[in-house]
């Protein structure tokens, strides 16, 4: 007996997970305001303050296809170029502290069928690079694009650029791969790290925002009224039988760390009688505790 065609089944394929639910709507142009930063669409009312900044800076432009600029008027048309797209909304960073634009950011290459969205385009200058709001305002826009809905969040940089690539590690992103030769910048050959971070993976980063916010708050507190002190370091105390080592920390693991010693305490700052230390997690070195 001469057996018929095998049927066409796909029930036996491996498939991802099912997807239900309207496709997340795109970033608007909003303001989004945080306790150290805010960020406002980008205009030519932030030029001449963008502008200020950018003088002397030409190393803030290495790892961007633009910059720098000869001229004010070459650079105010370089924002207002910016400002005019319509489906890549820009924002000026605006530091709490001065109150003036000190940098720029933007959602790009937004695909809502896809429920992908990357953060890029971004230029810090050298007076907001390092500080609380540089770190809040790549946090806003984090927070906001999982609001929305989105699974994806993607930040992709110069496979040379060191500091961008420090940065996507603190923030939670996962290195995915480097896209090998993929363009040219200035002249020069680029590859193009890759690095993304899921929705579900949010919730951790998140926390560990929230209790990095928390120690710099404090740090930035008065004396407390019992001990009349603020120290600049905090007490290690190692454990036998434990193991510490040392590695770069992330908000991740500022949030693990948080847990692990204080539980459900969380950083209330109190200070401890026995030692007068605060109770909030060390800046530096961070250490993880290996049991």
């Amino acid at each position: 007996m001469i057996a018929g065609p095998r049927p066409d089944r796909t029930d036996d394929l491996p498939l991802g997970a099912v997807v239900t639910g309207a496709a997340p709507p795109l970033p608007g142009f909003d303001i989004h305001a945080g306790r150290a930063v805010t960020l406002e669409p980008l205009g030519m009312a932030h030029a001449a303050d963008l502008w200020r900044v950018a003088q002397g800076a030409d190393r803030s432009f290495t790892y961007l296809r633009y910059g720098p600029f000869a001229t004010e008027e070459a650079f105010a048309a370089h924002v207002a170029g910016l400002s005019g797209i319509g489906r890549q909304p820009f924002f000026a960073v605006i530091p709490q502290a001065s109150g003036t634009a000190a940098g720029w950011a933007s959602f790009c290459d937004i695909a809502p069928d896809d429920a992908a969205i990357e953060i890029g385009s971004i230029w810090f200058s050298p007076v907001l690079q390092r500080t609380r709001a540089a770190t809040e305002a790549i946090f806003l826009m984090m927070n906001h694009a999982f609001a929305l809905g989105y699974h994806r969040v993607v930040w992709r940089c110069n496979a040379l650029n060191a500091a961008s690539i420090r940065a996507a590690s603190r923030f939670g992103f996962t290195h995915e791969g480097t896209w090998r030769c993929d363009g040219i910048v200035k002249g020069r050959r680029r590859d193009t790290a890759w690095f993304s971070l899921l929705a579900p993976e949010w919730p951790a980063p998140r926390d560990g925002f929230m209790a990095w916010q928390s120690l710099a708050e404090w740090r930035g507190a008065p004396p407390c009224s019992r001990c009349q002190t603020r120290p600049r370091h905090i007490r290690r105390q190692r454990r036998p039988g434990r193991t510490v080592r040392y590695r770069t920390r992330s908000l991740v693991d500022t949030e693990q760390r948080r847990r692990f010693q204080f539980g459900s305490r969380g950083l209330a700052g109190r200070c401890d009688q026995r030692q007068g230390w605060p109770n909030v997690v060390p800046r530096r070195p961070y250490f993880i505790v290996k049991r």
